[in-house]
């Protein structure tokens, strides 16, 4: 039977435990989304509704942006699975691989950001008034996907940087 999965008790696995738990859901997210994109273009051409112009500027601008960086999500899980799972053969610095893989991270959320509020013109434009609530949930939202994406790896790089440590200690003796 499926139990439910305790964030904390994720991040007090091993190491490779948690990168190719990282790894699965960045790949799953980034599949989900692809998917997402394909059946809604699938469903405007199939049923030839007629939209109103506005929504299809904006169906486009969203698509452009997920077709950009889900793929690159995807990957990017694809590699923390694969770290997670060679973890322990590999024997080049695993903390370098692991802040590649950080910057990496980091880079996809602030390229995500960048992008989306570069278009924001365009996906906010109808709203008035309101569309600084739709900011400030908008900026909510890219502060929990930075955490997301910084934190494990965060604890990530310090479980390496002690494991190394000691190792040094230890071959010291």
């Amino acid at each position: 039977m499926l139990e439910s999965v305790k964030i904390k008790k994720v991040f007090q696995k091993d190491v490779n435990k948690i990168c190719i738990s990282i790894g699965v859901f960045y790949a799953i997210i980034g599949l989900f989304s692809i998917g997402m994109i394909k059946l809604q273009e699938l469903m405007t051409t199939t049923f030839k509704t007629s939209t109103d112009e506005r929504f299809s500027l904006y169906q486009d601008t969203l698509n452009d942006i997920w077709y950009t960086y889900m793929p690159l999500m995807f990957v990017l899980g694809l590699l923390y699975l694969g770290f997670g799972l060679f973890y322990k053969k590999i024997t080049t610095d695993k903390y370098l691989i692991n802040l590649v893989l950080s910057i990496m991270s980091i880079a996809w959320v602030i390229g995500y950001t960048i992008s989306s509020m570069n278009n924001a013109d365009i996906l906010f434009a109808d709203l008035g008034e309101d569309k600084y609530l739709v900011y400030g949930f908008a900026g909510f939202g890219y502060i929990i996907v930075l955490a997301i994406f910084t934190i494990p790896q965060y604890i990530i790089g310090k479980r390496i940087k002690n494991i190394e440590i000691d190792k040094k200690n230890i071959t010291q003796k």
